[in-house]
């Protein structure tokens, strides 16, 4: 894993989530993350590195990183309907900037995902380049591949 230190990771992440708050969106961990690599692709392509610097792995069915979960594990909040456990994310903290290029990046994203069906969202994420040229679950992705 590589550090984040000075923020920029976290803030995105908080960013999208703050964003979702304010327009009334229900954002749960899942989409959050993909969302989160989405912005780090598209800042991959236009600038050879990922935004986050985060390790993203193949994890389960999809791209992974477990610093966009700690990021808001104090905003998780979990709600029982029919039996079932709802993880949603309530962004309650201060107001978060990031650089201009990322917020038209994020902008983009959370104005394609952030209302999209989850499936339509995973399907997406999944056909992505750096996923295609994965096979191993837990394997490293190269968000740079197509640079």
């Amino acid at each position: 894993m590589k550090e984040d230190m000075d923020g920029r990771g976290k803030n995105l992440v908080l960013y999208l989530a703050q964003k979702a708050q304010e327009e009334g969106v229900f954002l749960g961990i899942t989409r959050l993350i993909k969302m989160v690599y989405l912005v780090d692709l598209a800042y991959a392509e236009n600038y050879g590195e990922t935004y986050t610097g985060y390790d993203w792995i193949f994890h389960h069915y999809g791209p992974y990183a477990r610093e966009v979960e700690e990021a808001v594990k104090d905003f998780i909040t979990e709600e029982k309907a029919d039996n079932l456990t709802i993880r949603r994310i309530n962004y309650t903290g201060l107001q978060v900037q990031v650089p201009p290029e990322v917020k038209e990046l994020a902008d983009d994203v959370f104005g394609s995902w952030a209302r999209a069906s989850l499936d339509d969202l995973l399907d997406y994420v999944y056909s992505s380049l750096p996923m295609r040229a994965v096979s191993c679950r837990g394997e490293k992705l190269n968000l740079t591949l197509g640079h």
